[in-house]
């Protein structure tokens, strides 16, 4: 039986439990076997590992929805999430996706108040951008999501109408 999992550091793993012809199991991570013994699991649940020259007992226990499994080993719990197929193509996609830059536009028409950013400025997801007044009410703009100001497309005093574009930003740097 294959299990995907994700191990509580992120990392996506693909862990394999075979049955052997001499009755024991055979635990495998990305087909390949490790040098690990299992048996069991006893009546007590108990399964029992062979490591190298190190016995030890391990139980398992599976979260709600089997969603989670909870690994007991030599006094020390693990919590591993067991993802299906579509969610581990999702976490593959999405470590994969580069950052694409975004532009903040106004949601209605106004008059600009205020521009709160400059080019080259760093801002952060929810960060007020710049202020638009429309029907006598002052209204933030923010950004969805984080960044470098690219360009400012506006000024103050401007008017300007809904889906307009108010201001580009680019993906802030690796560090």
């Amino acid at each position: 039986m294959k299990y995907r999992i994700q191990s509580p550091g992120g990392e996506a793993l693909e862990i394999e439990i075979r049955d052997r012809p001499d009755g024991r199991l055979e635990l495998l991570r990305g087909g390949e076997a490790l040098p690990v013994e299992v048996s069991g699991p006893e009546p007590s649940g108990a399964l029992h590992l062979l490591a190298g020259d190190r016995s030890l007992e391990a139980w398992v226990e599976e979260g709600p929805g089997g969603k989670q499994v909870r690994v007991h080993l030599a006094g020390r719990s693990f919590t591993f999430e067991v993802l299906d197929e579509r969610e581990l193509l999702a976490l593959e996609v999405e470590s994969h996706r580069p950052a694409r830059p975004e532009t903040v536009q106004a949601r209605m028409p106004g008059v600009v108040v205020d521009v709160r950013v400059a080019p080259g400025q760093a801002v952060a997801a929810g960060d007020a951008v710049l202020v638009l007044e429309a029907m006598k009410m002052q209204n933030e703009v923010t950004c969805e999501q984080g960044g470098v100001v690219a360009e400012v497309l506006v000024e103050r005093g401007a008017a300007v109408e809904a889906g307009q574009d108010l201001i580009r930003l680019q993906p802030a740097p690796e560090d």
